[in-house]
């Protein structure tokens, strides 16, 4: 088969945000474009009527996602029919969620019944439970970590009719319908040599946020014990501010706006604080109009970002930071292997409040081994520091099985299916506990000049 007549739509498949575009599929379009292949992408997300943002917490379950699929198997049908059957597709590709594995179960089900002959390949963030699509009338091949080198030597593959045996990174069904797992594939070292997404078949500006997607790094350089982001990533890589910068000038060229508001999809923006400091020197050398360009991203406590970088990042157009905080107790900052203080976050979240950036701050309750007093430290640590922050959401301390066998098995009794119900193995720290101590912030606050939005989940000085 000839390059020009391979045809791959990739899929985002519900239930994913609606705000925002997935980051990946453009990277992997990118990188197949770049090899000479035709190819789309299609997000259902903007064509299934009725999703909103209360989808997310009903998807996280394996039947309502296999009734959500039922109740739309019309528009399903109908979108293999017009996007896959009649643009004589070859292969499909769909990145995979907790939030979507089964709808992408019984699509690719419904896709085979179709035509046995297309190719449809998966890959995701939830890749180490991919193994259960993989089957003769379902998933031909899993790609297991970073796809971009993985995904076009599939491609070659398959073009020049060549064996998967000897391609790293991915899982597949070889002739006999056996599953053969190939060994890992490096990460990427330099990711400067990624060629930029490709998102011109996402129409980024219907989507509710109206941003940009923009990543400045992979991976992460903590290793919070709560933290799933290991399974994902093994080391930490950023991109230098040339390279970022020159993304940047690109989407302004790409795109006409009053202005342009960047969405950053990293663990943190200032993992790297030289970059991040030499990144605003340059956005701030174009001389734009205030608000011309922003940037809405999670950020992390560090030392180094003291007032004077934050004051350079407010001027660079970084106006809305998100701290993943989890604990006012400096006990559970160290169980949880944070490696700051209650009082470095304090000061940073004064500094940025009093430079006018907003910041919104997540939570954990009930972290393994927080005790009564530590949960008293962090309401006293939320009163404190509520005038200076937008919102802060409190989220129960949701741990799955896996991560308990890995990192609390002396500690949780490992017999509960729901990630949010373990007990501790002491039954010191139970849900019922841990539902209490937020009845209790909840009393501590109504005083405080911070609006309670959700009872026991969300505060707002908005």
């Amino acid at each position: 088969m000839e390059k020009s007549k391979l045809k791959c739509l990739l899929a985002v498949a519900p239930f994913m945000p609606v705000e925002l575009p997935s980051i990946g599929l453009p990277y992997i379009s990118s990188a197949l474009k770049k090899e000479g292949y035709t190819v789309t992408i299609e997000d259902l997300n903007q064509k299934v009527n009725n999703l909103n943002k209360e989808h997310m917490d009903y998807m996280d379950k394996d039947e309502n996602q296999i009734k959500f699929y039922d109740d739309h198997m019309e528009y399903f049908l109908q979108w293999i029919d017009e996007y896959i059957i009649k643009s004589k597709i070859n292969v499909v590709g769909f990145t995979v969620w907790a939030s979507n594995l089964q709808i992408i179960k019984n699509l690719s089900k419904l896709i085979k019944q179709k035509n046995r002959e297309i190719i449809i390949v998966c890959g995701g963030p939830g890749h180490h439970d991919l193994h259960q699509l993989l089957a003769k009338d379902m998933v031909d091949i899993i790609v297991r970590g970073e796809g971009e080198n993985t995904i076009f030597e599939i491609f070659d593959n398959l073009v020049k009719n060549q064996s998967l045996h000897n391609i790293k990174g991915i899982t597949f069904l070889n002739n006999n319908m056996e599953i053969i797992e190939n060994s890992p594939r490096e990460e990427i070292h330099d990711i400067n040599k990624i060629d930029f997404p490709d998102l011109s078949d996402l129409k980024l500006f219907d989507y509710e946020a109206k941003e940009i997607p923009l990543l400045f790094s992979r991976g992460c350089t903590w290793r919070c014990k709560f933290c799933t982001v290991f399974y994902n990533w093994d080391k930490f890589r950023t991109r230098t501010a040339d390279n970022i910068f020159e993304e940047i000038l690109l989407r302004i060229k790409q795109y006409d706006r009053q202005e342009y508001k960047f969405q950053l999809y990293d663990c943190a923006c200032n993992q790297d604080i030289k970059m991040l400091s030499e990144l605003c020197d340059k956005i701030i050398g174009l001389n734009l109009p205030d608000n011309k360009i922003s940037f809405v991203a999670n950020a992390k406590i560090m030392p180094d970002m003291d007032y004077k970088l934050l004051e350079k990042m407010k001027k660079a157009g970084f106006r809305h930071l998100r701290f993943g905080i989890e604990s006012g107790s400096d006990n559970v900052l160290k169980l949880m292997s944070k490696p700051f203080k209650s009082a470095d976050a304090e000061k940073l979240l004064k500094n940025a409040s009093d430079l006018g950036i907003d910041t919104v701050i997540t939570m954990i309750v009930g972290f393994p081994g927080e005790t009564e007093s530590d949960w008293d430290d962090t309401v006293d640590f939320l009163e404190r520091i509520s005038p200076y922050v937008l919102d802060i959401f409190m989220n129960l301390c949701s741990i799955t099985r896996d991560v308990a066998i890995l990192r609390f098995k002396d500690i949780v009794d490992l017999n509960y299916d729901e990630a949010h119900h373990w007990n501790s193995k002491d039954m010191k720290n139970t849900y019922e506990i841990r539902k209490l101590r937020l009845k209790i912030l909840d009393e501590r606050l109504t005083n405080s000049s911070i609006k309670i939005i959700e009872p026991m989940r969300h505060y707002s000085n908005k």
